[in-house]
């Protein structure tokens, strides 16, 4: 036994009964030298009762030590082991510690202190820590997708990937999302993972409240299934036996589509899985908002090109046209002044050298100012720029720039000296000459 005396031996009994978890001293050959109180609240072992106990077969029920005792591994190595493990048969996590003491037993076997902790609060710690992770990183994943220069298409068939790699989901290696396009409460399939042709096809289109699929988007709620349930409305010949979990993926109380991931029938539901893809699903809502916006976005700036380059191609013809314009009307001028000089105003000679009388003369002299006047580039910049003198005007200042006096002007129109000095004092108010002392005629003459 231990080399000490009685009064240690209960100093350390005492000592070792004050620790919260179980603690044995055994040797080299598996013996059970000694053991705390606690054993008996976590084995429902007797510590008094298994002293001197082959340990394997006391406290694991086994006739030798089991793979990965960690007394067989430091027997071995001279050294400390620890090992955590899972026990089925408790349902926890325990950390099993063995540590040499360097001491012996009156026999000389050497002694091993061996603690035994329950660590199922810390591994389930450690699992949340790690789901959590996972889930921010796929989240994370999800949203640099959505900064990436491919399609939404593409960017649904990556987040499929992305939730069947983690590697804690028990889902199946099949799935698929689908978006709501041109009608409001038909789903259609956009991105898949290994689903057979025969469902691709009869999945291609789900009509709101239509199987499962129908139903989470129908009630924006998930839609978990462990197997082939009456809500499968969607079956054909080779089906094989699965479940599901429908997520519905909303924006502002809008269905936007469902995540459909199979699982292993009979798979039971989990608060856990759920959340995680609620999380996807709220993250791909985002990512299709924009991706929907950018797709608009760049169709409307598509469409604004077409009509800048409509209107560009129009403006282009539009100048040849009134360049065309501007060539015509030139060439109608040139045609009135040619036929005016060549054939009006020879003949307008011919009858001022006739025998004419005083009316006939006067109405030669008339036919032949109003002839000038609309040849003349005189009258036709003092048209432009002077828009509010009348036609008898314009012919009234011509002859005044052509230096005939105010009775050669009635006589050449058959009015009285008083109506033509009337339409001069007309035109001086109208040029801005009425009190200004500056000659009408000079004044004209420097109008071109």
């Amino acid at each position: 036994m231990i080399k000490l005396d009685t009064r240690a031996e209960f100093e350390l009994q005492m000592l070792l009964d004050a620790l919260p978890f179980y603690v044995m001293l055994v040797d080299a050959e598996h013996k059970i030298l000694l053991a705390n109180n606690a054993i008996r609240d976590d084995l429902g072992l007797v510590p008094e009762q298994i002293i001197g106990e082959y340990c394997p077969k006391a406290v694991h029920g086994l006739e030798e030590p089991y793979a990965g005792c960690p007394l067989e591994e430091s027997l071995k190595n001279g050294h400390s082991v620890e090992r955590e493990f899972f026990d089925p048969d408790s349902n926890r996590w325990v950390s099993s510690v063995i540590y040499p003491t360097k001491r012996s037993t009156q026999d000389g076997q050497e002694i091993f202190i061996h603690f035994i902790n329950d660590i199922s609060d810390k591994k389930q710690a450690e699992v949340e820590i790690e789901h959590n992770y996972d889930i921010q990183t796929a989240i994370n994943s999800v949203l640099h997708l959505s900064l990436e220069d491919i399609s939404l298409d593409e960017t649904l068939k990556h987040a499929i990937d992305l939730i069947l790699s983690i590697p804690w989901l028990s889902f199946d290696s099949q799935g698929s999302i689908f978006l709501v396009e041109d009608k409001p409460d038909v789903l259609v399939m956009k991105s898949q993972c290994e689903l057979p042709k025969t469902i691709q096809m009869k999945c291609a289109r789900i009509p709101f409240g239509k199987c499962l699929c129908g139903q989470a988007a129908l009630t924006k709620e998930i839609q978990f299934a462990e197997c082939i349930d009456d809500r499968h409305q969607i079956l054909y010949n080779e089906i094989t036996p699965h479940g599901h979990y429908c997520v519905p993926i909303l924006f502002d109380g809008k269905t936007l589509g469902v995540i459909n991931m199979y699982l292993k029938e009979g798979h039971c539901q989990d608060h856990k899985e759920e959340e995680f893809l609620k999380a996807i699903a709220n993250t791909l809502a985002g990512v299709i908002i924009r991706k929907q916006t950018d797709r608009k976005l760049k169709r409307r700036e598509t469409e604004l090109e077409i009509k800048n380059r409509d209107l560009v191609e129009l403006n282009s013809a539009l100048n040849v046209l009134l360049k065309k314009r501007e060539n015509d009307r030139k060439e109608l001028e040139d045609n009135v002044l040619f036929n005016a000089k060549k054939l009006l105003i020879p003949n307008i000679d011919k009858l001022k050298n006739g025998k004419l009388n005083n009316k006939q003369d006067s109405i030669v002299k008339i036919l032949e100012s109003n002839i000038n006047n609309m040849i003349s580039p005189f009258s036709y910049s003092l048209s432009l720029k002077h828009l509010n003198l009348n036609p008898a005007e314009i012919q009234i200042a011509d002859f005044i720039r052509q230096g005939k006096s105010t009775k050669e002007i009635a006589d050449l129109f058959n009015l009285s000296i008083r109506t033509i000095e009337f339409h001069r004092q007309n035109i001086r108010k109208k040029l801005g000459l009425k009190l200004k002392s500056l000659n009408l005629r000079t004044h004209l003459l420097s109008i071109q």
